[in-house]
């Protein structure tokens, strides 16, 4: 822990894995590996902590969704959605819904997107990430059946003021 406050990332990889050679399974010790492994920007890494996790206790919703969006970041969007699902079935949390809705977005299914994001946003209405991805979506989408001006107004307006009109690409 010494070394990772000081930056020494590589130093912190090595002791933390000592410290699971001598007693395995730790989850303190996984979840550190886990961030130095972010710091150090491998993903892959990272994910291999938390799966080691998730090997001891599977139904732990908070560590489903932290992989789920290792994954995303890996660009492997079918798992991350599995992940996120998994998660949400043994515990509703609006971040792991909206991270759902984002994935199912990416990859094209933004009707059940659309179902996500309002869930999110009735758990936390004034999140300015998730209520402009629900609105562009309620804005622009091919479908008519999927669209809804008015709605994505309202969103869209919600983002503008929770970041206090600053941010461009929201107004």
């Amino acid at each position: 822990a010494i070394a990772q406050e000081k930056g020494e990332l590589d130093s912190a990889v090595t002791h933390y894995q000592k410290a699971l050679e001598i007693v395995p399974g730790q989850k303190a010790v996984h979840t550190e590996l886990m961030r130095v492994y972010l710091s150090k920007k491998e993903i892959g890494q990272a994910a291999g902590q938390v799966e080691a996790i998730l090997a001891v206790e599977r139904n732990d919703f908070e560590n489903l969704a932290q992989l789920g969006k290792l994954r995303a970041r890996e660009g492997r969007n079918e798992d991350a959605i599995a992940l996120f699902r998994e998660s949400l079935a043994l515990h509703f949390h609006p971040e792991t819904s909206a991270s759902l809705a984002d994935a199912l977005r990416d990859q094209g299914n933004c009707a059940e997107a659309i179902k996500h994001y309002a869930a999110s946003l009735k758990s936390r209405p004034r999140h300015a990430l998730t209520a402009n991805n629900f609105a562009w979506i309620l804005a622009t989408h091919p479908d008519p059946e999927l669209r809804d001006g008015a709605k994505a107004r309202e969103w869209a307006q919600v983002a503008c003021d929770e970041t206090g009109n600053k941010i461009p690409p929201l107004l």
